[in-house]
């Protein structure tokens, strides 16, 4: 786990209906560090709602689904271009 690319959420925003009422995606903001904890890139992902608010349980929990989120998204892509 020491010798891969972590990622650290830096904030979180929300995006709502027309209504302004009920929240329809979050939006992760996050920075990927090397392991000795060096920037390596950043950027934002957009993560259904109930994604998010089901398959967290605090910071660590939410740094380790997003990674899980962004290496699926990121396989799903590199399979469609193949």
């Amino acid at each position: 786990m020491a010798d891969k690319i972590r990622v650290k959420i830096t904030g979180v925003n929300f995006a709502y209906d027309s209504e302004n009422v009920n929240v329809e995606t979050a939006i992760l903001k996050f920075e990927l560090v090397d392991p000795m904890n060096q920037f390596y890139g950043n950027g934002s992902v957009n993560m259904p709602k109930e994604d998010y608010f089901t398959n967290t349980e605090g910071m660590p929990g939410l740094e380790k689904f997003t990674r899980a989120y962004l290496v699926s998204r990121f396989n799903d892509e590199a399979a469609t271009t193949e």
